[in-house]
């Protein structure tokens, strides 16, 4: 024997359940979004922070140059 739910608790959680989709999809796409800007972003911050990495690693290495002892 079923209990008798009044027509508007249908309509409510049909209502809370196309809500549901439409965030679940919204969540999906700013994942989405955040990835690609990551992937986007990843190259350059690593192709400048190799680039400052050496040319730090020339600077100390340019400085130990062997200089003559004064008398």
């Amino acid at each position: 024997m079923a209990i008798p739910v009044p027509r508007f608790l249908h309509r409510l959680a049909a209502r809370f359940e196309r809500l549901a989709e439409r965030l679940l999809l919204l969540d999906i796409g700013v994942l989405l979004g955040q990835l690609l800007a990551v992937l986007l972003i990843l190259p350059f911050a690593v192709l400048l922070g190799l680039g400052r990495a050496t040319r730090w690693l020339y600077r100390r290495r340019s400085r130990k140059v062997p200089r003559p002892l004064r008398r």
